[in-house]
């Protein structure tokens, strides 16, 4: 498969010789004193700012916009990435509107696609980090068909850089076994991790992987309960990984690893927003890769020295983008705040998952109608957003909640609960079922439903289940 595309010169001179416009550029620039500006001609090519330039009617633009976007390393990403690719080789007059209309008009785009919200929540943004690949955030992507004997993704970002690395797991596994292959993928090229931001995962918690970073001197910090956001910028690498799956793997979901190479490369070589450059240039000094081939060998003979001083500058300058994202964001987010505070002694409600997904196969509507459990009431204030309650001994997961998932306790009258809900490790509401009072076929999933009430809840809280899932 080739990873660039070509482009015939010869069409782009002949397109750009019968552009009225562009003619009189070219004929200014050949003489013998050509005027000075952004335009330059080099070797019978007509350059804006060292960029190939296009004619707007050129035949060519649809063929660059499939390469640029639709490709394996255009990635499908969205029209200010894409933008910010395709400008760095050409140069075309109303290029930033056509991309945006081709993106938006991309079929794979709009099956594979989904327009994010951003929640009302208080937001604190995390400190940026001094220097790059020092500090990282993990999470895992399960729930995918096997592939070569994978079917696990684990997904690793550098918080300054932004610079990511997709390593393929098979699952069961193990704490030591995520380790082994985190050294191998990361620790072998950049050392030792300051700290790890990791969500609140069973192997994240085992004394096993606790006791190895101790040793080796990192802060492993985790994800506070039910509060996503802690570790949001991995999410979000989730997401975009997600999406380029879908977007090349759809009619072929048994081959997602064989993309996963070019996924990464796709990644690090593409803009980010919050950074106002690509991870690959802030880690290595440089430019990626050019996507075109225009049929010769080039070579650069920078200095090294130079290449360093370079890199440092853009780094700093990396450390201001970052503030600036981090500003913008808490803006954003200060004008849907909602004012809340509790101290302790308070009761409240958290917000819990009520429904384990017990089937990969189809999404499961959560139909249960309590989205609070409790009361519970706070034993301490931890900082100014998180607190810990008094959870029942039963309770496997972490005591301390973000103040999004907690609602105030209204009132002195309490009502009895008729069962203490247990919940698990993975942040479930562990349900038992008690009676089945009806029974109807599916035609959707060709088998039986059964009418199911749960212990502790009315019998309005029944739900219709597959006989499948209840057995």
């Amino acid at each position: 498969m080739s990873t660039s595309g070509i482009v015939d010169m010869e069409i782009v001179t002949k397109e750009v010789e019968n552009d009225k416009e562009l003619q009189q550029i070219m004929e200014q620039l050949q003489t013998d004193h050509p005027p000075g500006g952004k335009y330059s001609w080099v070797n019978g090519r007509l350059l804006y700012k060292g960029r190939v330039v296009l004619s707007k009617s050129s035949s060519l633009i649809l063929s660059l916009l499939h390469t640029f976007h639709d490709s394996i390393f255009g990635g499908h990403s969205g029209s200010l990435r894409t933008y910010k690719r395709m400008s760095g080789e050409l140069y075309r007059k109303r290029m930033k509107v056509d991309i945006k209309s081709y993106v938006e008009q991309c079929e794979v785009c709009q099956r594979n696609k989904y327009k994010a919200t951003k929640p009302a929540r208080v937001l604190q943004p995390l400190p940026i980090p001094e220097r790059i690949l020092e500090d990282w955030t993990m999470d895992f992507i399960e729930g995918l068909s096997k592939a070569g004997g994978m079917n696990v993704i684990i997904v690793v970002v550098d918080r300054l850089s932004k610079y990511a690395y997709f390593i393929t797991l098979k699952h069961p596994f193990s704490a030591k076994q995520v380790v082994a292959k985190f050294i191998d993928k990361v620790v072998r090229r950049h050392g030792i991790p300051k700290s790890i931001i990791s969500g609140r995962d069973k192997n994240f918690l085992s004394n096993f992987w606790k006791e190895l970073f101790y040793t080796m001197g990192t802060i492993l910090k985790r994800s506070r309960s039910f509060h996503q956001q802690t570790d949001g910028q991995t999410e979000r690498v989730n997401q975009c990984l997600e999406t380029y799956l879908r977007c090349f793997c759809n009619d072929q979901p048994s081959k997602w690893d064989q993309f996963i190479p070019r996924a990464e490369l796709w990644y690090n070589t593409t803009f980010h927003a919050s950074t106002c450059t690509t991870p690959f240039q802030v880690v290595y000094g440089r430019p990626p890769p050019p996507m075109l081939s225009y049929g010769e060998n080039k070579t650069s003979n920078n200095e090294v020295e130079l290449l360093l001083k370079e890199r440092d500058l853009a780094i700093n300058a990396l450390k201001e983008n970052l503030h600036v994202a981090q500003n913008r964001m808490k803006k954003m987010a200060s004008m849907k705040r909602r004012e809340l505070k509790f101290k302790v002694g308070d009761e409240v409600f958290p917000k819990l998952k009520p429904y384990p997904q017990r089937s990969l196969a189809r999404k499961r509507a959560e139909k249960l109608a309590s989205r609070y459990y409790g009361p519970y009431r706070i034993t301490e204030t931890i900082g100014e957003v998180v607190y810990r309650l008094d959870l029942s001994p039963e309770a496997s997961i972490h005591n301390v909640f973000h103040i999004s998932q907690l609602k105030h306790k209204l009132g002195k009258q309490h009502t009895v609960q008729l069962q203490q809900f247990v919940l698990t490790a993975e942040v479930k509401l562990q349900l038992w079922h008690e009676t089945v009072s009806g029974i109807r076929w599916s035609t959707k999933l060709g088998a039986n439903e059964w009418l199911v009430k749960w212990k502790g809840l009315p019998e309005s809280e029944a739900m219709w289940e597959s006989v499948y899932l209840m057995n």
